[in-house]
């Protein structure tokens, strides 16, 4: 294997994002760098499909079993295995100095969507990207919705102690981020994700997990040891809808000047529907990689 693996995961019936993710990142043509994907329950035919494109497929089980599950993570069932795997991506990819996850419903635009969270990685441990960004609409307007989900959840599998520690920073968010194998970001997320999944899983334990990691390890003295990204190379669509450029046919910043995003994660903006357009249009499209490449 290659030094470096990008690694994403499905199981049969998210394959179709999946694919998207995989077909993203063959495009950019990066050298040096291995796909690979965490298979959660995958059909025959999507397994072909893979291993046509010299794709890895890694079969995974239960790495943490869930304690309490809430009524979404008993809908999500193997599913759930997404979460459970993410901490434990090392012992999976044992020759990887420096991995990298994408989430299935995310898809990278630009070369720099991986190079930049790899050599971030790479000199200083651990890269990932905080939901902060200038668009996001509920930054600006109180946001209490957002934050007391984002506090309930964590309340729920950690304790209120936890909850009210976390609720004074930002929301790391786990659909993107690169780690080397020796980070010590990967044994505290092991730690806090046994812990809170065991306990009572919902949703967002495991991106809990991962957030107490960073803030454990960033309370260290080595404190560029977890390197926080721009939002662009993490554009959470669900927080803020991106514009489109027609003729590029590229996922743009909301706001001016509208540079493109590095990753495109849509965060349940799958749908078609009529985005802006930098010359004052309208497009309507989806933000499948599929629908707005092809």
């Amino acid at each position: 294997m290659a030094d470096s693996v990008i690694v994403t995961g499905s199981d049969a019936k998210y394959f179709r994002y999946a694919r998207d993710t995989l077909r993203s990142l063959q495009a950019l043509r990066l050298g040096g760098v291995a796909l690979a994907i965490l298979d959660f329950g995958l059909d025959a035919e999507q397994c072909e499909w893979l291993t046509g494109e010299k794709i890895l497929r890694v079969p995974v089980g239960w790495d943490i079993e869930p304690g309490n599950k809430d009524a979404e993570v008993a809908r999500m069932g193997d599913g759930y295995r997404a979460m459970t795997s993410r901490p434990f991506l090392p012992r999976y990819f044992p020759q990887a100095n420096v991995i990298q996850w994408i989430d299935a419903d995310a898809w990278v635009q630009s070369a720099e969507g991986v190079t930049v969270p790899m050599e971030a990685a790479r000199r200083y441990g651990f890269a990932i990207v905080p939901e902060l960004h200038r668009a996001y609409a509920h930054l600006y307007s109180g946001g209490q919705a957002t934050q007391a989900m984002h506090r309930q959840a964590a309340a729920a599998s950690f304790g209120e102690g936890i909850a009210n520690v976390l609720a004074a920073n930002p929301v790391l968010n786990s659909g993107l981020f690169a780690g080397r194998r020796d980070s010590p970001v990967w044994a505290k997320w092991q730690e806090f994700a046994t812990a809170g999944i065991s306990n009572a899983a919902n949703k967002y334990t495991e991106q809990i997990a991962l957030n107490l990691a960073c803030y454990t390890v960033l309370g260290r003295s080595d404190s560029d040891s977890v390197q926080f990204l721009p939002p662009e190379y993490n554009f959470c669509c669900g927080l803020a809808l991106p514009m489109i450029d027609r003729e590029a046919k590229l996922v743009l910043d909301p706001k001016y000047p509208h540079d493109p995003v590095h990753v495109v994660h849509l965060v349940g903006m799958n749908q078609r529907r009529e985005f802006a357009t930098p010359d004052g249009g309208k497009i309507e499209t989806s933000l499948l990689y599929s629908e707005l490449r092809g």
